[in-house]
This record gives structure tokens, C-alpha cells and sequence, in this order.
């Protein structure tokens, strides 16, 4: 699914708690038969979570899996139109003081009859750029528990409180570039690294903190290799200034191994022989200058008539 990335002013964002209330009427929620209905606010300014200065704005269709009460993972589609951006939480039984709601992003059905405390999360190892953004599909978040501080009416038409959603993973931000092969169609960047970098892990959302300020470690990644392919018309920059920007998704830590960059017709190779410190929640920007790396042309094969 495509994402937009904006620049945008947030005010505490990955670092403030759930606040109170927000009176804005918006459309009455549904009731699912034996059980109740809330509405939640998403985050401030319509996005689902930051990265320095950038922000990721919830397109139509996109799901959070949601803890609350006696709720096993329900399924809560983020309703995009309204103002502010709300998602409608199903709930088993009706809330009452004390009550934490827990939610992370995308949604799971992998995580079925799962606790909050071991759901099953994932860095694809295989992901896609269209357009000028990351795949943000391949960042797995985790919201801010909530705890409801008194009885809630069920179906109400006004938001009951606010979820802030968390990054768990960094973004590599690969700056390809080079006056030689400038304008040549990028296909893919590929990190081969000697440490996990992604695959499946599982986490606590009952161990989240305000803020998520230090990094986490993620527990179980299996895969060393991630691969973007690049669905668009990028091209490689002609400078340093004007480099091409391909983002990945990656696990937080201390990370060396080898990027790779395959455009339309060669194959650049740089040896990455000093661990890079990936942040969980940052982008960490690379330039990749492919005058600088092992080329290897792309083998062309040419048909010859036979004379049959």
C-alpha cells in the first residue's frame, strides 16, 4: 500500500501520554452484536507515527490490532475521513475504569489467540518504494497502552481518548548518486548484513513507554538481508545535493555487510566494513556515490539469426 511521508511541526509527539477527551461529534458508531463500540482519536495532525520531522499519514483500509478489556486482537479499521482521524474499537465487553487498551500496527490475524504481552510482529525482508516515501507497511509500531479512567458509554459519538503509535524499527535513508550513471533507472538496494535485520519478532505492548526514548531490542529476527525494489521511475541523482532518496526498514542496532544497488543496467556493490548505528525511530541517511563502488555490468543477451 502506498504511504505518503509529510514534513510536518508535532509537538511532543513520540513523547507526550494519552491527553483527555476530544469533544468533536463525528458519525455514531455501530455496535457489533454482543459487544460494544468505542471511538478512539490516531495520534495528532491524521498520522501514525514520526520519524525526526517526517510523519506518515493512515490511508483507507489501513488496521490496527487491538487489546482492550476482554478483546482478543480485534481487527480496527482507522476511519480516514473524519477529523480528527479515529478508529473504531470493537470491544467484548463494556469498558470500565482500569481497563488498558493496547493496539500495534499492521494488523495480524497471526496473533489470533495471542496475549498482549507476545504478539508476533514483522520486518518484511522484502519491501517496495513507490514514489518518494518508505514502505510503511514494513514498520511495525506499537501504541502508547491507554488506561480508561472511568465508565465509558458504549457507541458514544465522541472520542473516549487518544492512541499514539510508536516506531520499533529504524529507516535507512540510501542517497544513490553519481555524475557517470546519472539518470539510470534504479531497480533495487539490497543490505546484506552480518546481523539480524529483520524477519519476525515478538513483542510486549504492555511494556511500552511513553515516548519509547531508548532503542529496544527485538527478539527472534532470523533474516540478515532486506531488499527494496524500486517501483518507479527513480533514477540514479547526478550529485550529492540531488541524490535519490531509497528508504528501507530495518532493525535498530549496530549493523555492517554489504549494500548493493542494481540499476537498469549494472549492479554497484559497497563494502559496508564499519557497523552503522541504526536508532529505532530515526532515519539514517547513506550516501551511496556508485563512482566510489564494484561495478558489474548487466549481462545483455543478443539473438543471432542461425540462417534456419
Amino acid at each position: 500500500m502506498k504511504k505518503t511521508m509529510k514534513s510536518i511541526m508535532l509537538v511532543a509527539a513520540m513523547a507526550t501520554a494519552f491527553t483527555g477527551c476530544t469533544q468533536k461529534e463525528i458519525a455514531e458508531p455501530v455496535i457489533p452484536e454482543n459487544g460494544y463500540s468505542y471511538i478512539f482519536n490516531v495520534e495528532t495532525m491524521a498520522t501514525k507515527a514520526v520519524l525526526g520531522d517526517k510523519a506518515v499519514a493512515y490511508e483507507a483500509g489501513d488496521q490496527l490490532g487491538v487489546f482492550v478489556g476482554t478483546t482478543v486482537n480485534a481487527a480496527s479499521t482507522v476511519d480516514v475521513p473524519t477529523t480528527p482521524v479515529t478508529v473504531g474499537v470493537s470491544a467484548a465487553e463494556a469498558l470500565v475504569a482500569g481497563d488498558v487498551l493496547y493496539a500495534y500496527y499492521p494488523y495480524s490475524s497471526v496473533n489470533a489467540s495471542a496475549a498482549a504481552t507476545a504478539v508476533t510482529m514483522t520486518i518484511p525482508a522484502a519491501q517496495t518504494q513507490t514514489g518518494t516515501s518508505y514502505d510503511a507497511d514494513a514498520m511495525p509500531m506499537a501504541a502508547v497502552p491507554y488506561t480508561v479512567t472511568s465508565a465509558v458509554e458504549a457507541g458514544t459519538a465522541t472520542s473516549v481518548g487518544d492512541i499514539y503509535m510508536c516506531n520499533l524499527a529504524s529507516v535507512a535513508e540510501f542517497n544513490v548518486y553519481s555524475a557517470e550513471a546519472a539518470g539510470k533507472k534504479i531497480q533495487s538496494v539490497s543490505f546484506e548484513s552480518e546481523t539480524a535485520i529483520a524477519g519476525n519478532f515478538t513483542t510486549d505492548l504492555t511494556a511500552i513507554t511513553d515516548g519509547m526514548t531508548s532503542d529496544r531490542a527485538l527478539e527472534g529476527l532470523a533474516s540478515t538481508a532486506v531488499t527494496v525494489a524500486v517501483n518507479s521511475s527513480a533514477v540514479v541523482g547526478a550529485d550529492q545535493e540531488n541524490a535519490t532518496k531509497i528508504y528501507m526498514v530495518v532493525a535498530p542496532g549496530q549493523h555492517k555487510g554489504v549494500v548493493k544497488v542494481r540499476t537498469e543496467d549494472a549492479l554497484y556493490t559497497f563494502p559496508v566494513e564499519t557497523a552503522v548505528n541504526f536508532q529505532r525511530a530515526h532515519v539514517k541517511p547513506l550516501g551511496l556515490n556508485l563512482a566510489t563502488a564494484s561495478r558489474e555490468a548487466a549481462i545483455k543477451i543478443e539473438w543471432v539469426c542461425d540462417g534456419m
